[in-house]
């Protein structure tokens, strides 16, 4: 089987737990790194060993994930998932997808233009 490498864009309280999750030892997956421009996620990167990039394009670039977990600041989501589709990498975003009915369903639309797989973070579901 292969590993599955996925790269997370936002190193806050959520996007930490999908770090953890994801450098927890299964077999199934792995942390591609860390995509977040902050000091403290370059730390925590440093700190744990794991690939720290400031940026998403960086980070694909540098990784190659096989998908993406978009957990960065609400306002960011719409964005980074449409740099996602752009590149053809499936990603689950967290909520809120979007900040308005219209951005969420444009990124929907986009998405499924582009047959990328996509997945809205519902956490009680999926903890």
């Amino acid at each position: 089987m292969k590993q599955i490498r996925v790269g997370v864009v936002g190193a806050g309280l959520i996007g930490r737990k999908h770090i953890d999750v994801l450098r927890s030892g299964d077999p199934a997956f792995a942390l591609a790194g860390v995509a977040d421009p902050s000091a403290e996620a370059r730390e925590e990167a440093q700190r744990l060993d794991y690939p720290h990039f400031a940026t998403l394009d960086e980070l694909v670039e540098a990784e190659k994930p096989d998908g993406v977990v978009v957990a960065a600041p609400n306002q960011m989501h719409v964005a980074l998932g449409l740099q996602c589709v752009e590149r053809g990498i499936p990603f689950i975003v967290e909520k809120p997808v979007a900040d308005t009915v219209s951005e969420g369903l444009k990124l929907a639309d986009v998405a499924e233009a582009a047959g990328v797989a996509t997945l809205v973070g519902h956490h009680r579901r999926h903890n």
